[in-house]
């Protein structure tokens, strides 16, 4: 069973054919006599495909924890079909919502892969499946910087509704990871509420420093309105710093060259 065939109907009958099996302790193939006939609701499934399916994933896997177990199921099938658009993981959610067809993408929402404001599970999910192929420190260096912009959007949470914002921010980088930075949060200008685009950062040393790359640097002073830095460190954080302060301590290009990557390293806060 190819990957772009895969259905919820398929999935659902899975569920119901191994949880037969493990009752009444008799195989997948024999539940399957059985199960389709058992209720009006449940012969309207594609049992054929989840027979299929059947022999294609972990035997342990029974669909009573649906999201969870669905998630397990297209991980599997992923590692293992290695589709072309696997490629376009890291650049963010939409970019895959767009190469799926309905059927795909409906068995993803069914695992919480779409959710607006995704669980830990389900970033850690993305960012495994972003990360096949990697090393284990690359998996960790990403894995620290998802935790980073989870706290910098919890932050950012509890800062508007402690200012009565009516706005809340959104994880950008999930979903788009060109958008030129992580969290869009609002800052309150006068009477009115405008956009923050937020870049954030993470080291495992407790002083706040940080690399910045040529793009990044772009991306913020490029950016109308108000731009911030968030740099969390081990000890803590975040450290904040302003689009200004960034652009006045960034390199200067000389005459034969142009910089590429920066080295910034905050004020320590007394």
């Amino acid at each position: 069973m190819g990957f772009d065939s895969l259905s919820m109907s398929a999935v659902t009958a899975l569920g119901h054919l191994r949880q037969h099996a493990r009752r009444q302790d008799v195989s997948v193939v024999e539940a399957y006599v059985i199960v389709p006939h058992t209720t009006a609701d449940r012969a309207s499934h594609d049992y054929e495909a989840a027979l299929q399916l059947d022999g294609e994933i972990a035997a342990d896997l029974y669909f009573e924890e649906q999201p969870r177990d669905i998630r397990t199921l297209l991980l599997d099938l992923l590692i293992r079909e290695r589709p072309g658009w696997l490629s376009v993981v890291q650049s963010g959610r939409r970019y895959v919502r767009d190469l799926l067809n309905d059927r795909v993408q409906q068995v993803f929402e069914a695992a919480g892969l779409f959710d607006e404001v995704p669980a830990a599970e389900v970033v850690e999910w993305w960012d495994r499946l972003a990360s096949i192929g990697w090393s284990e420190l690359d998996y960790a260096r990403l894995a620290r910087g998802r935790e980073a912009e989870r706290r910098s959007l919890e932050y950012e949470i509890q800062r508007l509704e402690a200012e009565h914002c009516p706005y809340r921010p959104a994880w950008v980088s999930l979903d788009d990871n060109q958008a030129g930075y992580d969290i869009a949060s609002w800052l309150r200008e006068g009477d009115d509420w405008d956009v923050l685009p937020i870049e954030v950062k993470s080291t495992v040393k407790n002083i706040p420093e940080f690399h910045l790359s040529r793009a990044e640097y772009k991306a913020c002073v490029t950016a109308r309105g108000s731009y911030r830095f968030h740099i969390w460190t081990g000890s803590g954080g975040p450290h904040i710093a302003d689009r200004e302060a960034v652009i006045a301590g960034a390199p200067r290009d000389g005459t034969f060259g142009e910089w590429c990557d920066a080295f910034f390293r905050l004020p320590q806060e007394s």
